[in-house]
């Protein structure tokens, strides 16, 4: 493919010039020294295989070199003499020499008869001939990280002093979950992370002119194959920053992390000057009004406060040149911030099986314009649905004032990362209030005064009243699982946190007593969210989680003197699936499989049945009424994710399914039961955890990580 000397530029809607440049890199990289990309793979004229240096804002290209086979991986030391890229057809490793332009040398990656291929290089900071690489096995069915090597000028370097003969670092007995991204956080260390395993790790290797050595394992599921260290901080490609010397997590951007499209989005950290990160996410074309768009989300974040401060569009469609009734994608690869704000993009384009580096200035970017709220309203077999085109991750019902809050995730736009009021009688929106945080959870005090928000590792109280927000606090060292605001004191939350429990008054810390299990400690701004607690009464506490495959409530008093643990009460449930979290509500413990087991008012004493028709454990004997799906009952995918009692034999269950939900009426054993399809969710959305509103009426919130969804009013016409 003949490359033009210069590429052309483009205008959009969000943004006022652009350049895009058509080719077949496979890697692209940014030399600082010399202010220019380096792109490898089949880049030169006719297809054939090399690297070129590109200017950084024209994507002119300023000189070109012929290599042995296409390039994968492109590294570029500090000092902008060195480059080294990965050769795959030859299971080899390439160093350039980038003055005089010409190849050093080229070494095998390790044995020759292994099917190797260097998936990331990393050059050694201030050590311009001294490498290291990442080993994919290529032999098996899908790629392996297999290991990580040093090298200096060529020479595979022993991995510690006296340890001649080993090849490559092993973690495991296989050796199959070594590193697949690596990055130098400093001279002497390295950090590594793989998705290509069946157990997800962040790796930590001390470095040396003697090789490298594996220091210490953190768990790290679901940070995406994209890494960039800048500044002391680690950026991973779904949104998680940590702090690189000890890897503690300082915040998670959920709405970077698609999870629909796992391949379609990246972060990068721009240049010291700007406290920001910035996230790009392809939408799926059937996420869009006009399928001939191609269309890129671009958001930048605060890092300290964690908020969305611009989120804006790229339509690429003229630069793909799409026909009816074609429609096209595009698949972020990798994306780079430079100095000044230059944002480059280096995307897959599916439509014509090309390669794209886009390069545009992020000052040109227009913030989305403010969203207008659409109402609608329809009814299908006796149910009667009210929407609001509001994304909602999450809702509260607060019934002295018939108000619904939700969480609107920061991906909406100018009025994302916000508490959003609804009147629920006239299904009208009252207003938002913005947030300094990105928000997941949101509980309400007994008074419905007070919201309170979980952000990760932060909570944030609002007042609905003055709709301000009030104090926030913040979790020392990991994530905070869940939330119980403590009734009749409007102004004391119960936080769960790693092996904690913690009373926050008026947003200080007053009690803290351990927990009676092994709280899995995510480090703060990491994923991790397990178990829900609730106050039974305003002196006790309770909280439900999953221990193997059975359920433990976990019980506290409360007094003014403090917390107190108290003895846990076994419940024979199962885990409800997979990656789900069981759910505790109203005096009752479920979970997703519908299982329900009373919690007796003198302390959770005793685990009763709810009637008379019940399944019981065929270990202990031990009563559990199980809710059935009522349709499809062989449908897996159908989960409980709502129960509510109405009076002493009366109760209300939700079961949600891929595609609808359906409400259950149970009345002193006899069960009336409606259902919706739900035909009108975005694309890839999440619609978990409905609020009951009263006896025949349902709320809950439904989104997708792009920004698109809507709150939902059910009435079930029993």
């Amino acid at each position: 493919m003949a490359v033009p000397a210069s590429a052309p530029s483009y205008t959009g809607s969000y943004v006022q010039q652009y350049v895009a440049l058509a080719t077949r890199a496979y890697a692209v990289t940014y030399n600082a020294s010399a202010d220019e990309l380096v792109i490898v793979g089949d880049v030169l004229p006719q297809g054939l295989p090399g690297m070129q240096g590109l200017d950084p804002t024209s994507l002119a290209v300023r000189w070109s070199l012929s290599t042995p086979s296409p390039g994968n991986a492109v590294a570029v030391s500090d000092d902008g003499r060195k480059a080294y890229i990965g050769l795959c057809e030859q299971r080899s490793i390439a160093q350039i020499d980038l003055a005089a332009r010409s190849i050093d040398s080229v070494f095998p990656l390790g044995n020759p008869s292994q099917e190797l291929c260097a998936g990331d290089i990393a050059v050694r900071p201030g050590h311009a001939t001294e490498i290291a690489a990442t080993a994919l096995l290529q032999n098996v069915l899908a790629p392996r990280s297999y290991g990580t090597v040093m090298f200096a000028n060529g020479v595979r370097l022993p991995l510690e002093v006296n340890d001649p003969n080993s090849q490559f670092v092993h973690i495991g007995n296989l050796g199959y979950t070594g590193s697949a991204v690596i990055e130098f956080l400093g001279p002497n260390a390295l950090i590594g992370y793989s998705e290509l395993t069946s157990n997800p790790q962040i790796q930590r290797y001390s470095a040396s002119s003697q090789g490298l050595t594996l220091t210490g394992l953190q768990p790290g599921a679901d940070l995406g194959m994209q890494m960039t260290v800048r500044d002391g901080r680690v950026f991973f490609g779904r949104g998680v920053v940590a702090n690189a010397a000890d890897m503690a997590g300082l915040g998670k951007f959920d709405d970077c992390a698609n999870t629909f499209l796992p391949a379609n989005y990246n972060v990068a950290t721009p240049d010291a000057t700007r406290p920001e990160m910035v996230c790009v996410t392809s939408v799926s074309d059937r996420q869009r009004e006009n399928p001939q768009d191609v269309v890129l989300e671009i958001a930048t974040w605060t890092l300290q406060g964690q908020r969305l401060t611009r989120h804006s569009r790229l339509n690429l469609r003229d630069v793909i040149q799409i026909s009816a009734p074609a429609t096209a994608e595009v698949q972020m690869l990798n994306a780079i911030v430079l100095p000044g704000g230059q944002l480059v993009l280096h995307i897959y384009d599916f439509q014509n099986d090309r390669v794209l580096v886009v390069a545009l200035p992020m000052s040109t970017l227009k913030q989305l314009e403010d969203k207008p709220v659409h109402r609608g309203q329809f009814t299908q077999d006796g149910t009667t649905i009210d929407w609001l085109d509001v994304p909602a991750s999450s809702t509260a019902f607060d019934s002295a004032r018939n108000r619904l809050y939700g969480i609107v995730p920061g991906a909406y736009g100018p009025k994302g990362s916000s508490v959003v009021t609804v009147d629920a009688a006239t299904k009208e929106v009252l207003g938002f209030i913005l947030l300094d945080i990105e928000p997941k959870v949101i509980k309400l005090s007994s008074d419905g005064q007070f919201a309170y928000v979980v952000g990760n590792d932060v909570v944030q109280q609002v007042d609905l009243v003055s709709m301000t927000r009030g104090w926030s606090w913040k979790a020392p060292d990991c994530v905070v699982s869940s939330i119980a605001p403590r009734p009749g004191f409007a102004q004391q939350v119960a936080v769960m946190s790693g092996d904690s429990v913690r009373l926050i008054d008026s947003g200080v810390e007053t009690s803290r007593v351990a927990r009676d299990w092994i709280g899995l400690c995510w480090p703060s701004g990491m994923n991790g969210y397990q178990g829900q607690a609730l106050f039974t009464s305003s002196d006790r506490l309770i909280e439900f989680h999953t221990d193997r495959m059975t359920g433990t409530v976990s019980t506290y008093a409360v007094s003014s003197a403090g917390l107190a643990a108290q003895a846990p009460i076994a419940i024979n449930f199962v885990i409800g699936g997979a990656g789900f979290t069981n759910r505790v509500g109203s005096g009752y413990v479920y979970n997703y499989a519908g299982d329900v087991a009373e919690l007796s008012t003198l302390g959770i004493s005793s685990v009763a049945s709810l009637r008379s028709s019940y399944e019981s454990d065929a270990t202990t004997g031990v009563a559990v009424d199980h809710i059935a799906a009522g349709y499809n009952e062989t449908c897996s995918c159908s989960m409980l994710t709502a129960f509510a009692p109405l009076s002493t034999n009366r109760f209300l269950a939700v079961r949600q399914y891929f595609d609808g939900v359906a409400m259950f009426d149970i009345n002193a054993g006899t069960t009336k039961a409606g259902r919706v399809l739900m035909t009108n969710l975005a694309i890839g959305s999440s619609f978990l955890d409905p609020t009951v509103l009263d006896a025949s009426t349902i709320a809950f919130g439904q989104w997708s990580p792009v920004g698109e969804g809507s709150i939902q009013f059910l009435r079930f016409g029993f």
